[in-house]
């Protein structure tokens, strides 16, 4: 029995050993075939066994870790990108300074993120479920580009107080009886310059508004020979840099009917000023565009010159000469203004010509006389212009160079006196205290 069991044993051992030799050798030739495949395509042996799950989860990994680094780095490279873009529209944002350029750097900062859009409404969407109706509403406001509420910014305001002496001397052999002056004083009608103080060793009987120009009436009385009467009146002044916005939209429509008309050294009825004025004006709607275009024409047509022989003789004499000085430039672009139908005025009054003046020191204002444009426009009020200072980089038109423009008058006008008897001598002299 116990031999019959041992074969039994046997013969299964054996039949058990054929089987695996057979299976292995039917297995052995396809896994060296699969080998030589994976070789041929260039691709790891491990990858090509699909059917293995270890090297499924390895092929898996390698093919998230590229695209990851690929991702990283796109993604610095966008950074650095976006950094060097923003460098580049602050400095042309500070170098040219415009509402329409620096409307126009953002719109490029706009137009360069079109690719993010999508993902920041998503964070958006995720933020605005725990925040309060109120903050959606504000960040939805300062999100939305939007025209300005007002016309202009007014900045960098400066004190000045401003000193006017004037000094009148009998120097007859008799007195000088009941002399009485009439004294251009300063004017603020324009939105850059106020008054906030003025006094006056001698009352003023009356002050009237002549063509513009606060006229001070003073009565001096009597003055025996040789004596001599100061009259010092003091104003002091605030003045701004102003920045009107071209954007911005009027909502009145009335004009004035004043500055419109011909005037001395305005000669806006010529025919030459008519015709040049309807040439600059043709192609434009608004008046703002007009007397952008008159003053940009001007500042280019005209070369300064402190010694022509014109010079100080109207905007007709400055447009057949080609040249002038500030009050020339000023009244060229006055008289086409006008000669268009837009209300327009020359200011007189005190600047430097781009160095501060001295701080803490009292200063007379001597050699630094200026006179410039301002041209009324429907909703936006007295805009100011400076073709003197303009180049072809930069014009000055809705704005100044600097925060120093001392308004003194409108008009140019000239202090004015009668007496009686003996005779006097009248000396002027503009300061800042």
């Amino acid at each position: 029995m116990k031999k019959r069991l041992s074969r039994i044993i046997v013969i299964v051992l054996a039949m058990l050993i054929c089987a695996s030799s057979a299976l292995a050798v039917q297995y052995l030739p396809q896994q060296g075939q699969g080998q030589q495949a994976a070789k041929a395509g260039g691709v790891p042996a491990e990858a090509a066994s699909s059917g293995s799950a270890e090297a499924g989860t390895v092929s898996a990994g390698k093919e998230i870790q590229e695209p990851e680094k690929t991702a990283q780095m796109t993604a610095e490279t966008v950074e650095e990108n976006d950094a060097e873009e923003n460098d580049t529209a602050v400095i042309d944002a500070g170098e040219e300074n415009t509402v329409e350029e620096n409307d126009a750097v953002a719109t490029k900062a706009g137009e360069g993120n079109e690719n993010e859009e999508p993902a920041q409404e998503l964070v958006s969407a995720a933020a605005k479920a725990d925040k309060p109706s109120e903050l959606m509403a504000a960040e939805t406001e300062t999100t939305e580009k939007s025209t300005p509420s007002v016309p202009y910014r007014l900045s960098e305001g400066v004190r000045y107080s401003f000193l006017s002496t004037i000094a009148v001397k009998s120097t007859g052999e008799t007195a000088a009886r009941n002399i009485r002056l009439q004294v251009p004083l300063v004017t603020d009608d324009s939105p850059y310059f106020e008054i906030l103080q003025e006094s006056f060793p001698l009352e003023p009987e009356e002050i009237n508004i002549v063509d513009g120009t606060r006229i001070g009436l003073f009565r001096l009385g009597n003055l025996e020979p040789g004596e001599e009467f100061r009259l010092q009146i003091r104003t002091v002044v605030k003045t701004f840099k102003i920045d009107f916005f071209a954007d911005y939209v009027p909502g009145e429509k009335g004009v004035i009917a004043a500055y419109l008309n011909p005037a001395a050294g305005i000669e806006s009825t010529d025919m030459q000023i008519v015709s040049i004025a309807e040439q600059l004006t043709a192609n434009h709607a608004s008046d703002w565009d007009k007397a952008y275009s008159i003053v940009k024409w001007v500042a280019a047509s005209l070369n300064y010159s402190d010694s022509a022989a014109n010079r100080n003789q109207g905007a007709l004499a400055a447009l057949q000469s080609g040249s002038g000085v500030c009050e020339d430039y000023a009244k060229l672009s006055v008289a086409l203004a006008r000669a268009a139908g837009i209300p327009s005025r020359v200011v007189y009054g005190y600047t430097d010509s781009g160095s501060s003046w001295p701080s803490n020191a009292a200063f007379p204002l001597r050699g630094y006389r200026h006179a410039w444009a301002e041209f009324y426009l429907a909703g936006r009020g007295w805009v100011p212009a400076d073709p003197t200072r303009s180049n072809s980089s930069r014009l000055y038109f809705g704005t100044f160079p600097h925060n120093r423009y001392i308004v003194q008058n409108y008009s140019n006008a000239s202090m004015k006196g009668t007496f009686s008897g003996g005779n006097i001598s009248v000396s002027w002299e503009d300061s800042v205290e």
